[in-house]
Parts: structure tokens; C-alpha cells; sequence
């Protein structure tokens, strides 16, 4: 129960070969104190190939999840559920394990801070994590982070991470779902974070991930909320698609957040990076800072189609992004976004902004429809800050905006739509009455 050096449940080490741990029930009857480090699984193998970790639960003081929430306290270390770790090329498959009925809490000792909180991680060349479950979308919080007001830690917590020195890498993360988490705490929260660090030839696929259950505020987080965050290096292939992220509460929320810059000399003729068909919504925050449904940060060709972005809104007075671009890359026409549909984007503080498309250089905007200035609610919101369809940064080099119809309601004029026609980055706009 309370333990001052590392713990392990289970360990595979080197020697281990095509091991299965499954439909098993790890929880704590009793409340943990950890001073070090906790891992409940851990394979490191150098050699070893075929592991799988499926169907497990974990959580609670009984098995199966059941009985009181597990009571976790650490001090000073880390609490870490799976950890996987291996430069073998064979896959390594977690999938369908459960994560619920869980109560987390760092504690500060002698000025230090606790580490971190993982529930997943893999450091692999290959994984595939598939139709894991962390919290339950019946109760809001099944999972929880809780600290004493007057020991505040500040953490991180990762419920999937990722991330290789070696390479190539194949990562596929599907079909897993985060609802009713609940985190009381100053720390970023991630509910999938990549990072490789191997130059060139990575393939990752996000897809059908649904991160936000039912009810309103399914995931709260007290500073800075993830949905999907990765960064990676060279000319790799990374496919964002089909993900639903909705009823998250944070202070600053990147719902969407995917780092590939890469030095231009080593960039390929083809699209890196897709972010195609998501649904992203009902988002609050309160924040001076920036937050957006989708932000890209990348040097070589992307693109951004066919998703949608709705009902975000902050109290703060910091700005709301539907789509955010940086850097952009060499040539015109390395960013295309097309098709997308954002709408009930709002700021109830007259000091922030709310940009619907925030672009930079050599960027294609088409065919995109906007919608500002509603409510979650469909009502019009007659605000008094600044409210802009489509903005460039910096200026220079010109974006290409063609047949492009944005719908926005004009806060100067309360009651009034205005249809804005982009066409050969000129700006023509029609009164229609309400």
C-alpha cells in the first residue's frame, strides 16, 4: 500500500516472447501511496515480439471496475497503468482494455512535484491501440484528478502516449473512447500525444477516436486540454480523420493540435498530413490565451477538408480559432483547406476575438461556409468583439481564396447577415435581411 522505492504488478523483460495478458482486473482495495514509481504493466524487451495487452480492466476496489473509485497518491513519482517499451519491428496490439472508477492525486513534498500520470504508453515501432475505453460516458466523473487547495501540484497527464526513437513507425489509434474525466488540477491534460523523434517514413492514423461523451462538460480539465496533439519529423504520412471531440470544459482547449515542421530542404512532392471529416464541438474555455478547433503547425503539404467545427466559446479575452495554419510551406498552394463547415463560434468578453479561418503564407482557403456570431443555441449573439471569417498572418505572401461563401453576422449592425465572396483575394459582400 504505501511503498518508498518502484513497484511493479507485472513485468516482462528481456527473454519474454509473444505474451498475452488478458480479461484480468488490476485495482486497489486499499488506498496507494507512492513515493518513486508505480507501473501496474511493464514489457521492455529489446528482442521480444508479439505482445499483446487486451481487455483488461482497471480501476476501482473491486474487480471488473466495481465497488469505490481506486485511490492513487503519489508523491513526488509517477503512476503509470501500461508502459511498453521495445525497438522490436513486430506489432504490439492494447486494445479493449477499460479505465474507470478512478481517483488520482499528486502530492508536493519538499517543493518537488509529481511527475506524471500515464494510463498508456508505448515507445515501439509499431502499435496498434484500438477500442480502449478511459471513463465512462454515464458518469461524469469516472475518472478523477483531485488536489488539496493548499498542496497544489503541478503535472502532466497522458492517457495515451506514443512516441520512438527509432524508425519507421506505424501507429494506429482507433475507435477509443474518453468520457465523464474529470480534473481538478494546474496540469495539461492529453488525451492521445505523439512523438517521434525518428526522421522520415512514419505512418500514424487517427481515426474514429470519440473523445467527449453525451452530456455537457464530459471532460473538465483546469488548464489546458489536448484532444489529439502529435509532432513528429521528416516525410511521414499522418491521417487525422473521422474523430468526434465534444462537451469539454477547460481554461485553454486544442482540440486538434498536430506539429510537423520539418527543414524544407527534406520535404516530399506529397501530402504529410491530412485532418479530414471531424466533428468538433460544443467547446467552452476561459482563456487570455488562443484556442482553437484545429491548429497545424507545418512546413510541408497539408490538408484540412471536409470537417466540422461548431459552438466554441470562451469568457476569457483571448481569441477563438476555428482553423489556425503556421508557417506554411515553400511554395503556394502547401496548405489546402476546402470544405469545411464552421459555425456558433462566440467570445462573451468584449476584449477578445473570434477568427473563424486564421491562415498563413501559401495557404488555398476553398469553398469553405462560415457561420459566426450564433450561440449554441442557434440564437444570434450580439457581442461587441471582433468577429473575422477569414485572416491571414502574416500578410505577405497573399493566401488564394476562390468561390468561397462565408455567412457572418455583422456586429455593428445587430439583426444583419452579410455573405462574403472571395474571389482573386478580393472581398465582395451582400446584405441579406434577417
Amino acid at each position: 500500500k504505501n511503498h518508498i522505492t518502484e513497484l511493479t504488478g507485472i513485468a516482462l523483460q528481456q527473454g519474454n516472447n509473444a505474451v498475452t495478458i488478458t480479461g484480468n482486473s488490476f485495482f486497489f482495495p486499499d488506498p496507494l501511496a507512492s513515493y518513486v514509481k508505480t507501473q501496474v504493466i511493464s514489457i521492455s524487451t529489446s528482442s521480444g515480439s508479439g505482445f499483446r495487452v487486451d481487455s483488461n480492466y482497471f480501476g476501482g476496489t473491486l474487480a471488473g471496475c466495481g465497488g469505490q473509485k481506486s485511490q492513487i497518491k503519489v508523491y513526488g513519482g509517477a503512476f503509470k497503468y501500461i508502459v511498453y517499451q521495445s525497438n522490436s519491428t513486430q506489432t504490439v496490439s492494447i486494445s479493449g482494455n477499460i479505465f474507470r472508477n478512478i481517483h488520482l492525486e499528486g502530492v508536493n513534498i519538499f517543493g518537488s512535484c509529481c511527475g506524471m500520470f500515464n494510463f498508456i504508453e508505448s515507445v515501439t515501432n509499431k502499435s496498434i491501440i484500438h477500442n480502449n475505453y478511459f471513463g465512462d460516458s454515464t458518469n461524469i466523473s469516472s475518472v478523477e484528478y483531485g488536489y488539496p487547495i493548499s498542496n497544489y501540484v503541478p503535472i502532466e497527464l497522458y492517457l495515451i502516449s506514443c512516441g520512438t526513437p527509432w524508425g519507421p513507425y506505424d501507429l494506429s489509434i482507433r475507435n477509443n473512447i474518453f468520457a465523464g474525466l474529470q480534473f481538478r488540477g494546474q496540469f495539461d491534460l492529453f488525451c492521445t500525444n505523439i512523438g517521434l523523434s525518428a526522421p522520415g517514413g512514419n505512418k500514424v492514423d487517427f481515426k474514429h477516436n470519440q473523445i467527449g461523451g453525451p452530456q455537457d462538460s464530459s471532460i473538465v480539465n483546469y488548464s489546458t486540454f489536448f484532444g489529439i496533439r502529435g509532432s513528429t519529423l521528416g516525410n511521414d504520412m499522418i491521417v487525422i480523420d473521422s474523430n468526434t471531440i465534444k462537451n469539454v470544459a477547460a481554461v485553454e482547449a486544442h482540440t486538434i493540435f498536430y506539429d510537423r515542421s520539418v527543414p524544407y530542404q527534406t520535404l516530399s512532392a506529397n501530402i504529410g498530413l491530412i485532418v479530414r471529416g471531424n466533428l468538433i464541438s460544443r467547446i467552452r474555455v476561459n482563456s487570455s490565451q488562443e484556442s482553437d478547433g484545429i491548429q497545424i503547425i507545418c512546413n510541408g503539404k497539408a490538408l484540412v477538408i471536409d470537417n466540422e467545427i461548431h459552438t466554441i466559446s470562451t469568457t476569457g479575452i483571448g481569441r477563438v480559432c476555428g482553423i489556425t495554419t503556421n508557417y506554411g510551406g515553400s511554395a503556394p498552394g502547401h496548405y489546402l483547406i476546402r470544405r469545411n463547415f464552421i459555425h456558433n463560434l462566440y467570445n462573451l468578453n468584449p476584449g477578445g476575438e473570434v477568427r473563424a479561418i486564421q491562415t498563413s503564407m501559401n495557404c488555398n482557403v476553398e469553398n469553405n461556409m462560415v457561420r459566426l456570431a450564433l450561440t449554441r443555441t442557434d440564437k444570434v449573439w450580439q457581442g461587441i468583439c471582433a468577429a473575422y471569417s477569414c485572416i491571414q498572418r502574416p500578410a505577405t505572401p497573399p493566401i488564394i481564396a476562390t468561390t468561397q461563401y462565408m455567412l457572418v453576422v455583422d456586429f455593428r449592425t445587430p439583426n444583419t447577415i452579410w455573405v462574403y465572396v472571395l474571389r482573386s483575394n478580393k472581398t465582395h459582400r451582400a446584405f441579406i435581411p434577417m
